[in-house]
């Protein structure tokens, strides 16, 4: 039996509007399911005008459409609900540990709140996510896909292998700021 998401690899649609959702909503936005359905029209609409939306079903996004994906929506919810968030790469090259990824990702999740961390992963699995929070021991995810949590334990920023079987990519992870709004 197949479900949603079990052939297509639209992930990535998904991480940017469930970050989209979370950071909206801490602010005091409740963003309805019409709009949620609209603004996955609108990034379909945005792979199929760069002619990688057949690409992106079935084999995924690059970190170059995914960060595109994810500025087209922050204007969608400027449009929206006059939310200005801006976007940054969390590392131009990798840190060098985990500890270290770890600290930058939970210190801007703390301060920005919930859907604030968008992160690629691969390993166990290739995939994109938003992070809804994180602590010293997990990484707790608003996934599209199920997985709900990543065990610090498991994770890695080298080779996944046995152990630790959830890579987690520093220059893939996107840190969202909210420039304007109410917060709740």
């Amino acid at each position: 039996m197949y479900r949603q998401g079990s052939l297509d690899s639209l992930c990535g649609v998904y991480a940017v509007i469930n970050s989209v959702k979370a950071v909206a909503h801490t602010r005091g936005f409740s963003l309805r399911r019409w709009e949620c359905r609209a603004l996955f029209s609108r990034l379909c609409g945005v792979l199929a005008d760069g002619g990688l939306l057949a690409d992106a079903l079935t084999h995924g996004t690059t970190i170059r459409t995914f960060q595109a994906m994810t500025r087209d929506a922050h204007e969608w919810l400027l449009e929206a609900r006059g939310l200005q968030l801006e976007c940054r790469r969390a590392f131009g090259k990798s840190p060098e540990s985990l500890d270290q990824f770890w600290r930058k990702l939970s210190d801007h999740a703390q301060d920005q709140g919930p859907g604030s961390v968008l992160i690629g992963l691969s390993g166990r699995m290739e995939h994109w996510s938003c992070i809804r929070s994180i602590n010293d021991r997990a990484i707790v995810l608003v996934d599209s896909d199920g997985a709900r949590i990543l065990r610090r334990e498991l994770c890695t920023i080298a080779d996944p292998d046995r152990r630790r079987i959830h890579q987690l990519l520093p220059t893939q992870a996107l840190l969202v700021t909210c420039r304007s709004g109410a917060r709740t």
